[in-house]
């Protein structure tokens, strides 16, 4: 139950923190930055002002990095119906642009106005983010509904070797080796649900096993022997040459 009350425990805040925290936690993972700074923060005009604020204390922007917040009210409530994310991007001049107040109770805090960050995503962004699958299930029902035995032939090829139900989506059983993204085709488990991955890169063409180990790793032995070839046959061409100017 909410503390009516004004004032909360530090044990509270902490714990609302956490759960205002877990609402975005998927999107710090997804950025790979599952460990994001997450300061929730009050917006209000301060005195003299005519724009909606942010504070932060000395301790926070100290930190070094981009911070992540939502607004929220004294009791660390959300206050934004929608749950929009904001970015504090890090400014390695806060000390000197952002104006500082100090509190009745001797506490000094930078401002940053509103505008000042930048809006992420809200409720509605996520949840789009959350039904959109990697691969359309209409499109999966059209391919087993006109081509029956394609699909049974994929559902089957991804189960066998990958584990991988076509249909469910679910996460594979067996073990899987820790190195399994370093290859081409690997399971993903990070999210709510396993992913099919491909890994290529700008310009790489998909074809047989070869081809592909072909374009990652070119054959420098081979090449040396060509270019070696190539320098040998100069050489001799030359010898010839002399050999006729003599006669």
């Amino acid at each position: 139950m909410i503390n009516t009350k004004q004032t909360i425990t530090s044990a509270e805040r902490a714990e609302r923190i956490l759960k205002l925290k877990s609402e975005h936690q998927p999107y710090f993972d997804r950025i790979g930055k599952p460990n994001a700074v997450f300061i929730p923060k009050m917006a209000y005009i301060p005195s003299g002002k005519d724009e909606l604020h942010v504070s932060f204390f000395e301790s926070e922007l100290k930190k070094e990095c981009d911070i992540y917040t939502e607004f929220v009210n004294i009791q660390y409530v959300s206050e934004d119906p929608k749950r929009t994310l904001y970015l504090v991007r890090y400014n390695p001049f806060w000390k000197d642009e952002y104006e500082i107040i100090v509190s009745k109770s001797g506490f000094e805090r930078h401002f940053i106005p509103v505008n000042e960050l930048v809006p992420l995503n809200d409720m509605s962004d996520r949840l789009k983010l959350k039904s959109t699958s990697y691969v359309n299930t209409d499109e999966i029902k059209n391919v087993k509904d006109n081509s029956p035995k394609v699909f049974e032939y994929l559902k089957d090829t991804l189960s066998q070797r990958f584990g991988y139900d076509l249909l469910g989506g679910k996460k594979v059983s067996k073990k899987i080796n820790k190195n399994v993204e370093k290859t081409e085709v690997f399971i993903d488990q990070s999210g709510d649900k396993a992913r099919l991955k491909i890994n290529t890169y700008p310009g790489q063409k998909i074809t047989d096993t070869a081809d592909v180990m072909d374009l990652r790793k070119p054959n420098v032995n081979k090449q040396k022997k060509n270019n070696f070839q190539s320098h040998h046959s100069n050489l001799k061409c030359a010898r010839e040459a002399k050999c006729i100017h003599f006669h």
